[in-house]
């Protein structure tokens, strides 16, 4: 988040570039690690049912996490919040 915010001051798409390239090789690469480790743990199942590798899930249900992510989505980027 830091480094989006240095990138949206210099407002330059190599700064962009270089957040999402950031994101996609190190951040995800890490969040996968973390997800096969955690596999190995006991308790992974209930765990896996009640949340995704990024973000919780609301009442335990993918439909109602969709629908409350996908409206958050919607009024951030709609209102600038």
């Amino acid at each position: 988040m830091i480094y989006l915010s240095f990138a949206c001051v210099v407002n330059h798409y190599i700064a962009y570039g270089i957040v999402v390239w950031a994101w996609f090789t190190i951040f995800l690469a890490r969040a996968f690690q973390k997800e096969m480790s955690l596999r190995k743990k006991k308790g992974f199942e209930v765990y896996q049912t009640h949340s995704w590798p990024l973000l919780p899930k609301i009442n335990g249900r993918t439909q109602d996490s969709l629908i409350i992510y996908l409206a958050l989505s919607f009024l951030i980027i709609y209102f600038n919040i």
